[in-house]
This record gives structure tokens, C-alpha cells and sequence, in this order.
């Protein structure tokens, strides 16, 4: 009996195990079930016969996603903004910059002032999309909307009709398309329900269920860049901070009708002031504009390029420029872009369209005391392009993100976005510190400025004090120390309590800076030398890489074979347009650029220095191109028992395309350009890798468009620009 307990008793355990185990198992799969939620992927049986159709179908898929997400970048965010935004041709009072006017290729602003540009407390707003769709309907301007209201567009085309199977099947729709992308870290993944009827024959099937392959597109990461980036200007009025120092630099180093009216200045001539017009000074203000934003930069960025003097503090200078986010290293290039939109420009206290400085000249017997003061207030606000590039995106293609922010001024300070109540204007006379000799303790500090190359002694150079303020900012108020003589000399003191950058400025002369430290009270001499800017004359000839040789018609896809020419050069074609760029990679030294336009077998002239330079040149052709239609086709193993599969690529055409380029870097050795060889030559010579565009007759050969990179660390020595006295 007791035997028969213990095995009955096992048994009741035993049936008690199984059961709860069988109830586990069934959770378990109405968990995972749940947890996939709407995100859930549908499978069904696919026919061999059925897998080409279907594979075709998810490559289309993936290629009108990529194309919608590549678009979705450009537009920051929206598949089209003119659709969802109101545009306006001002940039500042509307909620997107049009890139070039008339072009109606938008990007909108994901954080602008929305209230009137003349308001004084201002309301700020963000035209950023959620990543995340809801409803998926006309109304829902979520990014996954965005797209799959464009893959919805576009798929038809794509599919054609499915004309490349007419010939085996017969494919009818039997509904609508329903479309749903899935964004998630690192990828974006896009679903479809579209049932297709396929006969063949006699046999009849159904396909219903599509998803595309994963696009390697991490947006999510992209998207709190972005906002990091805000919520950084929005803390700190980085662009307003480094506008205004802008503004001080360009009305440097005395009031000057050819310069920016001076946040603060003041002369001491007899007679009239000097005197501006608004109209021209927006103009001045958009040149300055395009040639500074650039230069901010994000810390630790992929394109993050210090800007590196002879000492700290004049690197720390230039530091101001650099904004620093929470994460040390960031796996993106970052650039800020100013393409010569047009601003909002008030500046006060003006006579109508006339600015001028205020007289406070006395005149009492035996005594004349002459003096103007300069002191204006700037209203501006103007539109700033952000390109987030990130080059790991599509498996290494690479992946941009733009969107637009807007630079706020008000009364020379930079708008709070929670407030943005402005104190009284306030235009009485406040002189800046130090600007009396008296108040400099320092000993004579003698500067003797002379030309780099030929040691020559340069008269009117102009000697200015900047004193930064305790943020490390460039106060506006800099003093101008004196201009020298014949003998490229001026002896003046300096204030003694606080550190100071010394400029030195010559018409034609690159721009010079020199940290003094704290001041001593001994007589000090130091010596500065400028390059002198030249303008040479630029040109450019193409080395060709172009098709070597083909055979017949039917092997021409298999023995087409290319090669590059490097001892052979020749003048390009006039519907060739290059654009040129010099970077100047010195350590230590002044950063300057430079750009080169022309077309055809012309010339420009360009102003150069002494230095190593980076070279980056496009070719651009406008002589079209023509691809004719393509069968390609996919071969497998015979051991599958599988047939050839096959399908046509449409033929392309194209009115311009990159022909070609050069690219000299600090890779594969930059360009030294000698005061020997810029002082001595009357021009330059560059060359440049171009495709023999009337060769392109094949897909796979578009590849070749950007082989010039390759080619121009190969082929260094071939591509050395040459001159000619």
C-alpha cells in the first residue's frame, strides 16, 4: 500500500508539473505577442515561384524608404514643408529658410522667434516633427507619417505595373497599400499590407505581407543632437554671443563708413562725424555673416578643427566659437551655414535711414576740444542653416540632417526664450575703459610691424587692445593703441590690472593677433611680422580617367576596363564649372580661406598668404549624359535547380552631373604654397581628376563620379599645382 501512495502521489506531481509548464508556454507566447504590438511583422507562405515577385516588391520598398528618408533629412524632418508650414520670402517671418529663392526646397526653423521681428517681448517656437506616427492620416505630420505618405506616392512608379513578370504572370491588386515605417534606434524598417493576386497558369496565389530590408539610419540619435544643440543656444545665446562679437570685429579698428557702425566707439577729428546708411550696412552685415557662422563649431565633432595660434589665450580667443554639448565626442559632422538670406536689420539711434556719431566737440577761447561718440544699438535677427552629417549611415553612403535656427538680437543682448522683457534703451555717453592714456600704468610697449617676406618696415598698421570680459567674450568697447609710423613702430602703455589680446591690422595684410599677458611696468619691444595678402590668377586643367578599352556588344559589361592618365593634361570643357577652396593648415597660425569660381578655360583671381593649404576642387559638367536601359541579372549555383533572375534597370538621364575634382589634405600631403612661389609667380596651375563623361554608359560605371578622391592620394605627385612667372 505504501508503494502505491508514493507512485500515486508522483504521478499527481507529475501532472502538476505539466500543466504549469503547458500555462507557462501559452503566456509566454501571448506575451511576446503583445510586446510586438502594432510593431508585429507578419509572415505568411511564399511559393518559390512567388519569391522574385516578392523580393521585388520589398526592393522597391526599400528603395522609395531611402529615397523619402534621404529627402525627410533635407527638409528637416518633413517630406515636403511648403505642405505643413507657412512660408514666407523673409526667412525671419516665416517658420522655414528657403535655400535659394524661387527654389521652393524649404527647411524649417526647430527654433525661431515667431512673434513680429519689431516685438519686445517675444514668443519662441519649434517647427520639429515627432519621430513617431499615431494615426498614420492626412493630419499626423509625424516623420513615419511624412514617410510613408511618400512611399505611398512613389511605390507605384517603382513597381511599374509589375510589366517585368507580365510575361509569366498575371498581378492584380486586390486593395490599397497600407504602409507603416518603424523607427527604432539605429534603423528604420517599413512595413506593407498590399494584397496581390498572382496567377500563373492555371495555379492562383495571394502575397499580402511586405517588409523591406533594414536602412541603417540611426534618426532617433540624429534627432537629440539637434535638440541638444538647442537647448544649448537657448541656455547660453551662443549665436548671439559670437554675432555681437561679429559685430565688434567688423567695426574695427575706428568708425569707418566702409566698416560696421561700432557698438562703441569714440574719435576725437574736428569737423563732421562719420556717418552710415542702414541699407548699405545690411549688406556689410550679410558678407560678414556668410564668411563668420561657418566657423562655429560643435567640441568634438567628426569635422572639429581647433583653430590654433601662437599662444592660449589667442586660441582661447577663438574658443568662443566652439560650442561645447554634454558629450565630449560626437560621432557627426556638424557645420552652421549663413547663405546670404536676408535679415532683419534695425540699428539706433539713427536720423532715418542716416546713422552718425553724437558731437560732443567744445570750442572756448584759446582752446578747441574735438570729439565724437559712436554708440549704437543693434536689432537683428537672421537665419542659420545646421547640416548634421553622419558617415557611417546606408553601410557607409552616409546620411545628412539640416535644419534651420534663427540668431536673435535685441539691444545688443540676446533674446531669453522664457524672458524676453527688454531694458530702456539707453544712448548716453559711456566711455570705454581705458580708452584715456592716463589710465594705462603699464611701460612703453614699443611694436615694430614688418612684412613677413621681405623684412620691410609697414607704416599704418593700426595696433588695437581687446579686453575680454570675465565670460572670456571680447569686449566691445576695444581700445585702438596708435597706427605706426615710417618706421613701422608705435610706442604706447598698456592697462596693467587685466590681461588684453593685442590686433594688428594693414590694408591687404592678413589680420595678426599677439596675447601681451599681464602687462609689466618695464619698457617691453616686440616684433610682429604680416604676410601680405596677393591676388594670383587661378586655373585649373583635368587629368583624364576614362574608358580604356571595350570589346563587343555582348562582353562589354565584363572587359570595359578604365584608367587614369597622369602625365597628360588639358583645358576643360566650357561647360565645366569648378569650384575651388583653400583652407590654411598651419599650426600655430591665423586661420584663412579662400574660394575660386570659374567656368570652362577660364580664370579668377583669388587672394593667397604663405602657408600649407588644404585643396578641395568640383568639376561640375553640364554636358549630359544618357544610360541606356540595363538587364541584370542574378545567377545561382546549379545545384539549386534555380533559373536565372533578371530585371531591367530603367535608363538614366542626366543634364549635369560631378564630373570630377581634386582633394589635397593633410592625408596625402598638403600644398605649400612658398612666399618665393606666391610673391614671384603671376599664376597658378591646379589639376584636377575628371571623368571622360561621354565613356559613362553603364549603372554600375556612376561609381566612378567620386574616384577622383581615390585618385587624388594615389596620383599626389601628378596633381601638384604648377606656376608660371
Amino acid at each position: 500500500m505504501r508503494t502505491k501512495a508514493q507512485i500515486t502521489i508522483f504521478m499527481i506531481l507529475g501532472l502538476i508539473v505539466l500543466a504549469s509548464l503547458l500555462m507557462f508556454l501559452f503566456l509566454q507566447k501571448e506575451l511576446e505577442v503583445e510586446q510586438l504590438g502594432e510593431n508585429r511583422i507578419l509572415t505568411e507562405k511564399v511559393t518559390s515561384e512567388m519569391v522574385p515577385i516578392k523580393r521585388f516588391v520589398e526592393d522597391c520598398l526599400y528603395q522609395e524608404a531611402k529615397a523619402g528618408i534621404i529627402t525627410i533629412g533635407e527638409h528637416g524632418g518633413y517630406d515636403d514643408p511648403a505642405e505643413e508650414l507657412l512660408l514666407n520670402q523673409d526667412p525671419t517671418s516665416s517658420d522655414a529658410i528657403e535655400l535659394v529663392r524661387g527654389s521652393g526646397y524649404y527647411i524649417p526653423y526647430w527654433y525661431y522667434v515667431i512673434s513680429r521681428n519689431t516685438c519686445h517681448s517675444c514668443r519662441f517656437s519649434s517647427k520639429e516633427p515627432v519621430l513617431h506616427g499615431s494615426s498614420f492620416s492626412d493630419f499626423d505630420f509625424s516623420v513615419e507619417a511624412n514617410l510613408a505618405r511618400r512611399i505611398k506616392k512613389d511605390l507605384p512608379s517603382c513597381l511599374d505595373g509589375f510589366r517585368g513578370f507580365q510575361d509569366e504572370f498575371t498581378i492584380t491588386p486586390l486593395g490599397n497599400m497600407t504602409i507603416r515605417p518603424i523607427i527604432t534606434d539605429k534603423t528604420v524598417k517599413v512595413t506593407m499590407e498590399y494584397p496581390l493576386e498572382i496567377v500563373k497558369g492555371k495555379k492562383q496565389s495571394t502575397l499580402t505581407s511586405f517588409t523591406s530590408r533594414d536602412l541603417q539610419v540611426d534618426l532617433p540619435s540624429l534627432f537629440d543632437l539637434a535638440e541638444e544643440i538647442i537647448t544649448y543656444e537657448e541656455k547660453n545665446h551662443f549665436l548671439a554671443k559670437n554675432t555681437l562679437n561679429m559685430i565688434a570685429a567688423g567695426s574695427m579698428p575706428a568708425p569707418d563708413p566702409d566698416r560696421l557702425p561700432p557698438i562703441a566707439a569714440t574719435d576725437f577729428k574736428c569737423g563732421p562725424s562719420v556717418s552710415w546708411y542702414k541699407s548699405n550696412v545690411e549688406e556689410k552685415m550679410k558678407d560678414l555673416l556668410a564668411v563668420t557662422v561657418p566657423r562655429f563649431q560643435v567640441f568634438g565633432s567628426l569635422n572639429f578643427n581647433p583653430i590654433k595660434l601662437k599662444d592660449d589665450f589667442g586660441s582661447g580667443f577663438y574658443a568662443q566659437y566652439y560650442m561645447v554639448l554634454n558629450e565630449t565626442s560626437v560621432p557627426y559632422a556638424i557645420s552652421f551655414d549663413y547663405l546670404g538670406w536676408p535679415v532683419y536689420l534695425d540699428i539706433y539711434p539713427s536720423n532715418g535711414d542716416i546713422l552718425e556719431g553724437t558731437d560732443l566737440s567744445q570750442s572756448m577761447p584759446l582752446f578747441v576740444f574735438c570729439m565724437h561718440d559712436y554708440e549704437f544699438m543693434y536689432d537683428l535677427s537672421y537665419p542659420i542653416m545646421v547640416t548634421l552629417q553622419d558617415p557611417a549611415a546606408f553601410d557607409g553612403e552616409g546620411y545628412t540632417f539640416q535644419f534651420g535656427l534663427e540668431a536673435n538680437i535685441r539691444a545688443n543682448s540676446g533674446l531669453n526664450s522664457t524672458n524676453t522683457t527688454f531694458p530702456e534703451r539707453d544712448y548716453s555717453l559711456i566711455p570705454p575703459l581705458f580708452q584715456n592714456p592716463d589710465q594705462r600704468l603699464s611701460g612703453n610697449y614699443t611694436f615694430r610691424v614688418s612684412d613677413a617676406y621681405t623684412k620691410n618696415p609697414l607704416n599704418d598698421a593700426v595696433i588695437n587692445l581687446c579686453i575680454p570680459d570675465e565670460e572670456g567674450y571680447c569686449d566691445a568697447d576695444s581700445i585702438t593703441l596708435g597706427t605706426t609710423n615710417g618706421s613701422g613702430e608705435v610706442t604706447t602703455r598698456l592697462p596693467t590690472s587685466m590681461l588684453g589680446l593685442i590686433t594688428i591690422t594693414r590694408e591687404d595684410y592678413q589680420q595678426e593677433y599677439r596675447n601681451m599677458g599681464l602687462p609689466k611696468k618695464k619698457n617691453v619691444k616686440e616684433t610682429i611680422t604680416m604676410n601680405r595678402k596677393v591676388k594670383k590668377t587661378i586655373h585649373l586643367k583635368k587629368k583624364l580617367f576614362r574608358l580604356q578599352s571595350t570589346v563587343g556588344n555582348g562582353l562589354e559589361q565584363l572587359l570595359r576596363t578604365w584608367k587614369f592618365y597622369p602625365d597628360y593634361a588639358e583645358d576643360l570643357d566650357p561647360a565645366d564649372t569648378v569650384t575651388l577652396t583653400f583652407t590654411r593648415m598651419d599650426e600655430g597660425e591665423e586661420p584663412f580661406n579662400a574660394v575660386a569660381l570659374f567656368t570652362g578655360n577660364g580664370t579668377t583671381e583669388v587672394e593667397l598668404i604663405p602657408g600649407k593649404y588644404q585643396v578641395s576642387a568640383t568639376i561640375l559638367s553640364e554636358s549630359p549624359i544618357h544610360i541606356p536601359r540595363e538587364k541584370k541579372c542574378i545567377s545561382f549555383p546549379w545545384y539549386t535547380f534555380k533559373k536565372d533572375e533578371c530585371s531591367w534597370m530603367d535608363p538614366i538621364d542626366m543634364d549635369a552631373v560631378p564630373a570630377g575634382g581634386l582633394k589635397i589634405s593633410k592625408e596625402n600631403r598638403l600644398w605649400t604654397l612658398t612666399p618665393q612661389e606666391l610673391y614671384g609667380n603671376n599664376s597658378i596651375t591646379f589639376y584636377g581628376v575628371a571623368l571622360k563623361t561621354d565613356d559613362l554608359k553603364l549603372h554600375e560605371e556612376l561609381k566612378y563620379l567620386s574616384i577622383y578622391q581615390s585618385i587624388s592620394d594615389t596620383y599626389r605627385n601628378a596633381l601638384e599645382p604648377t606656376y608660371d612667372g
